[in-house]
């Protein structure tokens, strides 16, 4: 069992709202986001081992790997299917490719961007198209 296997299944009995705080708390804090270091990394967009991205040294991930994180963290505590979490496509800064999270919540849809989180955005917003100040 990993670590995101032990927040699943400590989170599971509360609300699907506190669940998905809880996943965004947890990836926002225990990894980094930098647009930068984004273009680093560029071969992380092809990585899908959930053991792999955990066990890194080196904190730093891009968007769609902590939507990854995310997405299991969800569907491991049972109270989501991967019906309930849309995959979103946008830009931030306008040109560079960005990834967000859409979970179902009752009959609406919130967002979740734990990578947009670093540059102020917050819980139930994304980044797409957004110019921070550096």
């Amino acid at each position: 069992m990993n670590e995101l296997d032990n927040l699943a299944n400590k989170i599971r009995n509360k609300s699907k709202l506190e669940i998905i705080k809880s996943a965004y708390d947890y990836v926002s804090t225990n990894y980094q986001s930098g647009r930068f270091k984004t273009y680093i990394y560029l071969n992380q967009f092809f990585i899908n081992d959930i053991e792999y991205i955990t066990h890194r040294k080196n904190k730093f991930i891009n968007c769609s790997l902590q939507n990854k994180l995310i997405k299991y963290i969800l569907i491991k505590t049972e109270k989501f299917s991967l019906k309930d979490i849309k995959t979103m496509w946008g830009a931030a800064y306008y040109i560079s490719p960005h990834q967000w999270l859409k979970v179902k919540l009752g009959k609406k849809w919130i967002e979740v961007d734990p990578w947009s989180k670093h540059y102020g955005v917050p819980f139930g917003k994304n980044g797409n198209g957004f110019t921070p100040k550096i």
